[in-house]
């Protein structure tokens, strides 16, 4: 009995030995996994870095594979990576529509996964939905999914969206509506949400400011291009926001601002928005949009009041030559002030050296009063001189009115006065001409053999 528990006493030690002695190798082996999983990660993360610094996209693409399959919360750097490479690969493919559309299509997984991974929804998407739109804009399907993606970036982000977004989510806008996907109203209401998230960022975001004002102009002038924002559907639109919100200066600028665009302003919207804007903060925008509203109504005096007041409060010298020379126009022609309307153009080319419409306007009204300046013919033909000074000088500041300049040149000089006729008078070749009258100015003698 003794012996046969020393035998089972030593078949357990036995058994035991055997065991521990098993149990060290597997313990060993998942420490050597760990460790080779380590060092395929180290090296595959390695080469993938250094070849995509090196732009060598196709190689590096072998190891960025194995990290973002295996290893995908690694790094967001495999999201960053892989974003870019396979942009360059949908650029370089273009003209392969089939093998472009799955490049594009990883791409697009590429970002749900780093919004799976990694968060910031809001701005994934809008790179997502930009890259979308850029890479495939004649494709409507993915016009349409790209702006989806896009509208929902901004639903997220808010005021913190990108001024990156608001110009290609636009375009994507404006191509639907094109193809007749979305209608007027969607189009008006979309515009209207970009541009009071712009407006906000352009007045609080400092340092992307300038960036906003680009995009502002560009969403304007896409929305301008659309063919939705007519008076048809702005009207209705601004019309219920102005009659419950007529102190909202930032409204009321919006509406003055869409409805002159458009065309709009003839619309009792217009005006009465016009009026309210000004009441509540007189700029010279506002007094503007009053002069060119009472100029449609044909109320010429109070237009040109306006006028003078938008003059008053604009600070762009250029700005105020423009409304100067405008200003001009409505008092030679409407109000038949030809006296005012001269010294208005003046004040034009003060503020602006280099505009030449109001020397040309300058010598139409000239040309207008030859005959009541002066008590004979050569008299009368002596204002031809002055006339075609106003149009040299208009070429010589102003290229753009250059070649309306020359031929009013070429017309009105064949009316200088004869050499005979000036002979008799006394009056030589090159020597210096004052004109009469209210004109009272001096000129050149010269003749058109000269």
């Amino acid at each position: 009995m003794k012996q046969v528990k020393i035998i089972i006493f030593g078949l357990i030690l036995f058994f035991a030995f055997i065991l521990i002695g098993n149990s060290q190798p597997i313990m060993k082996t998942k420490n050597q996994l760990a460790k080779e999983k380590d060092e395929r990660y180290m090296k595959n993360a390695t080469l993938e870095d250094q070849y995509y610094k090196q732009k060598d996209y196709v190689v590096a693409m072998k190891y960025w594979r194995v990290l973002y399959n295996t290893y995908p919360i690694s790094s967001k750097n495999i999201y960053l990576h892989g974003a870019k490479m396979y942009k360059s690969f949908a650029k370089k493919h273009k003209k392969d529509k089939a093998l472009k559309a799955k490049y594009l299509d990883t791409l697009m997984t590429i970002y749900d996964n780093r919004i799976k991974y990694f968060k910031e929804e809001g701005k994934v998407l809008r790179k997502k939905g930009v890259d979308l739109f850029s890479y495939d804009a004649g494709n409507i399907e993915n016009v349409e999914k790209a702006f989806l993606i896009m509208e929902k970036s901004i639903k997220i982000t808010g005021e913190k969206s990108s001024h990156i977004i608001f110009t290609p989510f636009m375009k994507a806008l404006v191509k639907l509506f094109k193809k007749k996907k979305i209608d007027k109203e969607k189009v008006v209401n979309t515009f209207s949400m970009c541009m009071g998230l712009i407006e906000k960022n352009i007045k609080n975001n400092k340092k992307n400011a300038e960036k906003f004002k680009t995009a502002k102009s560009n969403v304007e002038k896409l929305f301008t291009d659309s063919g939705a924002a007519d008076c048809e559907s702005l009207i209705p639109f601004f019309t219920p926001q102005f009659e419950q919100n007529k102190t909202d200066l930032e409204l009321l600028k919006k509406i003055t601002t869409m409805l002159l665009r458009a065309k709009c302003k003839d619309s009792e919207l217009f005006a009465n928005a016009a009026i309210e804007l000004y009441n509540l903060e007189p700029s010279a925008s506002a007094a503007y949009n009053l002069a060119n509203l009472f100029f449609k109504k044909k109320n010429y005096e109070k237009s040109s009041e306006f006028y003078l007041k938008s003059i008053e409060l604009e600070e762009d010298s250029v700005v105020k030559a423009k409304y100067y020379y405008e200003l001009a126009l409505i008092t030679n022609g409407k109000l038949k002030n030809k006296i005012k309307a001269v010294s208005y153009c003046r004040k034009a080319t003060k503020f602006n050296k280099n505009y030449g419409k109001p020397y040309i306007l300058i010598g139409n009204i000239y040309l207008a009063s030859k005959n009541s300046c002066g008590s004979n013919d050569f008299e009368k033909k002596a204002v031809y001189w002055i006339v075609v000074d106003k149009f040299i000088k208009a070429r010589s500041v102003d290229a753009s009115v250059k070649e309306e300049a020359n031929k009013l040149i070429a017309t009105y000089r064949n009316y200088f006065p004869g050499q005979e006729d000036a002979f008799f008078r006394g009056v030589k070749d090159g020597a210096t001409y004052k004109v009469g009258c209210w004109i009272n100015e001096t000129t050149k003698v010269r003749f058109l053999t000269n």
